[in-house]
């Protein structure tokens, strides 16, 4: 599937010894969606880690207000199902032939799981939603909006309904280092994978009916990498323009980046990107353009 100012793409190596997909999961249908997802985009070389997140806080509040509770029974029992939920999608890679290990974190989902991503750079993290248009409460302020809002890598974010297609990857595009990273993602997955890509550009209202240079020379980018492209410039809403492109084209999944160069910038960018993953029905990759990451083993910081 899918310069210099103080913010540099995200870097992604094919020679990278050590290549890894964050799976978090939960015992619910978005995150079984999470794991089938994970399934068909690990890539030969890549194996899969299993991250469940323990929050114990709910059993440990009484005794925070005082009370006398014995509470390694209800610790034993929230570790013991984290262990069986891990087992499981651990069996059910394995049975496709692929490497996978698992990992319990402990505290809040969202922010246990970054934490998680910033101490160990995987390639990217996938989750599941049930985000749709007209539920946008759901997905606003929920785990998987708090993962893509603060997680240094690319997250892959698939829907419980989304449609299995096979066709290019879209990867929407303008000329904010977040597009670069999008771009340079893709490029990886689609090297690994062997599909097309479909550069996605949505022209501002404002703006002469021109490709833009950077168009062409992300084209000749892809080209060079031995990668099939191909181009398409539409005008409208940008989510919604991003989303019936790919749809338009048959589509595998969309990558898109998120976070300009200023606060303005950012805020629309990431405005954008969670308006494509309520919208979308195929999976969706979120790019951050972040520091590069390639000479240190841990960064603090999306």
């Amino acid at each position: 599937m899918f310069a210099g100012c103080a913010v540099a793409a995200y870097t992604w190596s094919m020679d990278s010894p050590e290549k890894t997909i964050v799976v978090a999961i939960d015992d619910n249908e978005p995150s079984r969606r999470a794991v089938d997802a994970a399934l068909v985009l690990v890539r030969p070389g890549e194996a899969l880690n299993f991250v469940h997140a323990v929050d114990s806080a709910s059993v440990l509040l009484p005794v925070s207000e005082g009370m006398i509770v014995d509470t390694q029974p209800l610790l034993k029992e929230l570790m013991d199902d984290a262990q069986a939920l891990c087992n499981a999608a651990i069996a059910k890679a394995r049975e496709r032939g692929i490497t996978a290990t698992s990992t319990i974190v402990h505290g809040a989902a969202a922010d246990a799981i970054v934490r998680f991503a910033t101490a160990t750079n995987p390639d990217m993290i996938v989750l599941g939603t049930h985000a749709r248009t007209g539920l946008s409460r759901l997905f606003n302020g929920s785990v998987a909006e708090e993962i893509l809002r603060s997680s240094p890598v690319p997250v892959a974010v698939a829907h419980v309904d989304d449609v299995e297609r096979v066709g290019p990857l879209a990867v929407a595009l303008n000329d904010s280092e977040s597009s670069r990273a999008a771009f340079h993602f893709a490029v990886a997955r689609a090297r690994q994978s062997g599909e097309a890509l479909l550069i996605v550009y949505v022209r501002p209202a404002h703006e002469l009916h021109v490709t833009p240079p950077f168009i062409e020379h992300y084209d000749r980018e892809a080209q060079a990498a031995g990668i099939a492209v191909s181009s398409v410039i539409w005008s409208g809403e940008i989510a919604h323009a991003i989303v019936g492109a790919a749809d338009e084209h048959h589509c595998s999944a969309i990558v898109m980046g998120t976070e300009g160069r200023s606060a303005i910038e950012r805020i629309i960018e990431h405005s954008i990107a969670n308006r494509v993953v309520e919208i979308a029905k195929l999976p969706v990759a979120v790019v951050r353009a972040v520091p590069d990451r390639s000479t240190v083993a841990v960064e603090a910081v999306l």
